[in-house]
């Protein structure tokens, strides 16, 4: 058995999103089926938003909802 870490459900980061957490980009790609390499790219052509906290790139609560496909209707926890 290897000791990787537990994949994260989706549940569990729209949970974290509308609490007004950061995803990382390694837990959006397990919940989206893209490589962390495709969403990478995408943050570099900036076609999905992302903060940098160094020199990794978090992605804010709406649009970790934006991408898990979900419609904001009442305002994100800040």
């Amino acid at each position: 058995m290897t000791d990787r870490e537990p994949i994260v459900r989706q549940t569990e980061v729209e949970k974290r999103a509308r609490e007004g957490i950061q995803s990382a980009v390694k837990d959006i790609a397990g919940v989206t089926n893209r490589s962390p390499a495709a969403l990478y790219k995408a943050i570099h052509r900036k076609e999905i938003k992302a903060v940098w906290v160094g020199r990794t790139p978090m992605i804010p609560p709406v649009e970790t909802l934006r991408l898990l496909g979900i419609e904001v209707a009442e305002p994100v926890a800040a």
